[in-house]
């Protein structure tokens, strides 16, 4: 398997994606995202085509809480939704999802729980000592989990494919105009 960075910055040989290249794992319905099983195919940078990381490390701030994940991702965005807006203080949450049985967590996080636009309950996990947030637990995609990429050990290796919920984006967050963008979950 190819071993791909993912990077934030903007790259401007990118080309921009079509609906066609989402990954097929995450699809929209009338209340938002649906979940099925992730195939190996649908770990692809949905820019570059290319394998994504398949290996890394992070922590909180204070480093009470770590984890480690071995796999591939299925799927990296940025929400610009009003409650991840809340949860992270910025303008958008950005999350990197990874199957739920890849990643290893030591220490203990605190989950704060909240019903989201599908509807369903998302957990947000943070570290009880000192405040960072780390992960979100979907209900509506049970089989993944969502983490921040800030806490990762490298979090240049972080590359968003899509922008959801721009309708309630700020007027000063900058977007990069190369992701595609969806007023809300992406359409089916």
């Amino acid at each position: 398997m190819v071993q791909s960075r993912i990077r934030t910055e903007f790259v401007a040989t990118h080309k921009v994606i079509s609906r066609a290249t989402i990954p097929p794992a995450l699809t929209g319905n009338d209340r938002g995202w649906s979940y099925s099983k992730p195939s190996q195919s649908d770990a692809r940078d949905c820019q570059t085509g290319e394998w994504m990381m398949n290996s890394f490390t992070g922590r909180c701030l204070c480093g009470a809480v770590r984890y480690e994940f071995t796999g591939d991702a299925v799927l990296a965005l940025n929400c610009h939704c009003r409650d991840c807006q809340r949860a992270s203080g910025g303008a958008s949450t950005p999350a990197l999802f990874v199957l739920r049985n890849s990643l290893k967590i030591s220490g203990s996080a605190k989950y704060y729980d909240s019903i989201g636009e599908s509807g369903k309950v998302i957990s947000r996990g943070f570290c009880p000592n000192c405040g960072s947030a780390l992960f979100g637990q979907p209900e509506l995609m049970p089989d993944v989990i969502s983490i921040r990429p800030g806490t990762l050990d490298d979090p240049s290796t972080f590359r968003p494919a899509i922008d959801i919920y721009t309708a309630s984006a700020q007027p000063w967050d900058v977007m990069d105009p190369a992701i595609p963008k969806f007023s809300a979950a992406p359409p089916r």
